[in-house]
């Protein structure tokens, strides 16, 4: 019996999985490239935080400064902890809200609705499906 043609070959979890399995449309596919920029960025913003926490931790210890200095402002240091946020944050925006309004472009226009009901003691499903029939 040919067993093998009637599997379908599609991507299915596995136990242990780590990263995601293959997406079936474009906007799945941006979501999990929506998901890698913010990783990186999430990564990028860790290791900077810890390296500077590492660093002012170190040189700045009282047993190393003798002489406290006096430092008021610094302007553009200050603008360009700013700005980077803004950027990063920026960043993320743009592709997210675009891939939010492709996911309502879809649901215009249904081709199968599946209404489900939870009862007391089982669920019940309902199909509908919505093909525009011509006027005549």
């Amino acid at each position: 019996m040919a067993l093998a043609a009637t599997t379908a070959v599609a991507d299915a979890p596995e136990a242990w999985q780590w990263l995601f399995q293959d997406m079936a449309t474009f906007t799945g596919q941006a979501a999990v490239d929506l998901h890698h920029v913010i990783m990186f960025f999430l990564i990028t913003v860790i290791v900077l935080v810890f390296y500077l926490l590492a660093q002012i931790s170190t040189k700045f210890h009282y047993s190393r400064q003798l002489k406290p200095e006096k430092l008021t402002h610094h302007t553009t240091l200050e603008v360009i902890w700013t700005m980077i946020p803004t950027f990063i944050v920026l960043s993320i925006a743009v592709p997210s809200l675009t891939l939010i309004y492709s996911l309502d472009q879809h649901n215009e226009r249904p081709g199968l609705t599946v209404k489900v009901i939870g009862r007391q003691w089982y669920w019940s499903y309902e199909l509908h499906d919505h093909l525009q029939q011509a006027n005549g």
